[in-house]
């Protein structure tokens, strides 16, 4: 499966060689990464990325932006927020998700919460369930009933023929 990183940055520089890092350190290497940033002169131009200027703060137009430049063999989409990082074998592990199941549309992955000093924040998540599968038949109750305690992107990733949907 080919798999494609859509990174979004808006005005938050702090964390994103962190946050690119953990993307290039994956044990399965991503096939594309997209960046869309207010300011890409900021960001370390030795990344073979594709970079959209977006200097708004409309995180569905930056999305739309994003889907667009992907590459047509792309399969599951993956997206990361400047201020997030992902674990070392992310892709490695969420693809193997997709390759088993085709029926599942999109995956919510486990998370942990941190302050800027490292300080465990993960009290809201014992609301959530470990697993949640999301099919076509589901994927509106679920959004419905989870929204909030799912709504971090950078725990998302996608088949990309369900978004071309």
């Amino acid at each position: 499966m080919k798999s494609a990183i859509i990174i979004t940055v808006y005005k938050r520089y702090k964390y994103i060689d962190e946050a690119l890092n953990s993307v290039l350190s994956q044990t399965v290497k991503p096939d594309q990464i997209i960046i869309v940033a207010d300011n890409p002169k900021i960001l370390n131009n030795s990344i073979n990325a594709t970079v959209i200027e977006a200097d708004y703060p409309q995180l569905g137009k930056k999305m739309f932006e994003a889907i667009k430049a992907l590459r047509d063999d792309i399969d599951i989409i993956y997206f990361l927020e400047d201020d997030d990082m992902f674990h070392k074998n992310k892709i490695e592990y969420i693809n193997k998700i997709f390759e088993k199941r085709r029926d599942i549309v999109t995956v919510h992955n486990s998370r942990k919460l941190v302050d800027e000093n490292g300080i465990d924040l993960n009290y809201e998540l014992d609301k959530i369930p470990f697993e949640i599968e999301i099919r076509k038949d589901n994927i509106v109750q679920i959004i419905r009933e989870n929204y909030f305690l799912l709504s971090n992107n950078s725990s998302l990733s996608i088949r990309k023929d369900t978004l071309e949907n």
